[in-house]
């Protein structure tokens, strides 16, 4: 894969040090969701596509959630299908790169350690890239020192906020099932 499908956005420019990330705890993340469509829902609640280092997972991720949210099975194929409609497959190094998610040989069933591990180096990233900027924000110095630290803190804190987010359960999670029962009973 290229340099742009291997970084995300908020890679540091090339020849400086390579961010924090989990390239093994990313694939297994997504072989996990194709193995267990269910384990897709525990997933949405802990982290989103932009937790993922390498774009390709990030778009990969993406097309499973939609897959997920029009209520159909997340499978290879409909994987493939989805990002062949979005016109990312090739982006993802179509379905070679798709097969790669199962060169480690993966299961479902630590998936919660391996969307923690996710998570855990997105906050890492997102912490260094907020350092940066409050740092060029101080050797620059153009506005006062209070609103410079005014908006140090709301990064920080947003980044906290990420955390303690993670915790919630979202509604339509809770949702879903009470429709589909009342719909049974229907």
């Amino acid at each position: 894969m290229t340099e742009t499908l291997s970084r995300s956005t908020s890679a540091p420019h090339p020849g400086g040090p390579v961010p924090p990330q989990a390239i093994e705890a990313e694939r297994a993340v997504l072989a996990a969701l194709l193995l267990d469509p269910e384990s897709v829902g525990r997933a949405i609640e802990m982290i989103e596509a932009n937790a993922f280092y390498r774009v390709a997972h990030q778009r990969m991720f993406a097309a499973i959630v939609a897959i997920y949210n029009r209520n159909e099975v997340t499978d290879i194929v409909t994987l493939t299908e989805e990002l062949r409609k979005r016109g990312d497959l090739e982006a993802v190094g179509g379905v070679p790169g798709i097969g790669q998610l199962f060169e480690s040989g993966t299961t479902s069933a630590n998936i919660e350690q391996h969307l923690r591990i996710v998570h855990s180096k997105f906050i890492l990233r997102a912490l260094i890239n907020s350092t940066n900027e409050i740092q060029q924000e101080c050797f620059s110095a153009g506005e006062e020192t209070t609103e410079i630290l005014d908006r140090a803190e709301q990064r920080i804190f947003q980044i906290t906020d990420q955390r303690v987010r993670q915790g919630f359960v979202p509604l339509r999670e809770l949702l879903k099932p009470a429709f589909e029962h009342i719909q049974l009973l229907f």
